[in-house]
């Protein structure tokens, strides 16, 4: 994990901070950004410390956050064409999100 930038910011009316990595391989495979409200902090403070920590490594096991809704795009930039996903969970009540492009293209 690459982390590119973490910023506070305002999604929705809801005060957080906004993650953005990319995912390595042998070159970047996957741009994702996570936003975590400070209730979500509250209730997960390492969200607050991830640095280039790969944040799966709790999405999957942590047994109080739940996937609730995925939705898939497709995007293109010139002849290249790329999926992306977002993906909200709960942990506890509060919601967070993250969403990430997949780099590589057939």
């Amino acid at each position: 994990v690459r982390l590119v930038g973490s910023e506070m910011c305002i999604r929705d009316r809801v005060k957080g901070n906004l993650r953005k990595v990319f995912l390595k391989a042998q070159k970047d495979i996957v741009y994702a950004e996570s936003f975590f409200s400070s209730k979500v902090y509250k209730k997960f403070p390492k969200f607050k410390r991830l640095a280039n920590e790969p944040l799966g490594k709790y999405l999957f096991n942590n047994p109080l956050i739940s996937k609730k809704e995925t939705y898939v795009a497709k995007y293109s930039l010139g002849n290249n064409k790329y999926l992306g996903r977002k993906c909200i969970y709960d942990l506890d009540g509060e919601s967070f999100f993250v969403v990430e492009v997949f780099l590589f293209h057939e």
